[in-house]
């Protein structure tokens, strides 16, 4: 059955009117924060301000987490190291956790999160991809990596409840 995905965040939204409307404060969730915003902040005054290319990464980094159970970056870094990461595109697919993945889906989570926000797809051509264009069917019975993991997550928050 089709299930319609909904995220939404709005604490820094901005409407953007216009395909060359730009921003240039430094906001978002660190883990999520697309590199040239990161840019932005480091190299204050120097950068140019960013576009809509920065919700794609975040979008590629959302896709990643879904798809995988795991989140592209080390969560556990300095904020600094997160940054570098970040910037440099210090991501892997580990084949043990991918391999239920279509090529299809990591290709397009690659594009994504490509680094330089030039060369990423806009909103419009990710929903063109040819893995957003798959007709799927339902469901396998077999649990991927990302759902054992999610199962996982939830009974250890049920657990906690009960303590």
């Amino acid at each position: 059955e089709d299930s319609p995905v909904k995220l939404a965040d709005f604490g820094f939204g901005r409407i953007m009117e216009r395909d060359d409307d730009v921003l240039s404060t430094m906001c978002g969730t660190p883990s999520f924060v697309a590199p040239e915003v990161i840019a932005r902040k480091v190299r204050v005054g120097l950068s140019e301000p960013y576009g809509r290319s920065c919700d794609i990464w975040s979008a590629g980094v959302v896709l990643y987490c879904m798809l995988s159970g795991e989140h592209p970056f080390d969560q556990d870094a300095t904020l600094t190291k997160l940054f570098g990461q970040i910037s440099t595109g210090a991501y892997t697919f580990r084949p043990e956790v991918w391999e239920e993945v279509s090529d299809e889906a990591v290709d397009l989570v690659r594009a994504m999160m490509t680094v330089d926000a030039h060369r990423r797809p806009t909103a419009t051509a990710c929903l063109a991809h040819p893995w957003c264009q798959l007709d799927r069917g339902a469901p396998g019975r077999r649990l991927t990596h990302a759902q054992s993991k999610l199962r996982d997550r939830a009974e250890a928050l049920a657990k906690r409840k009960l303590l």
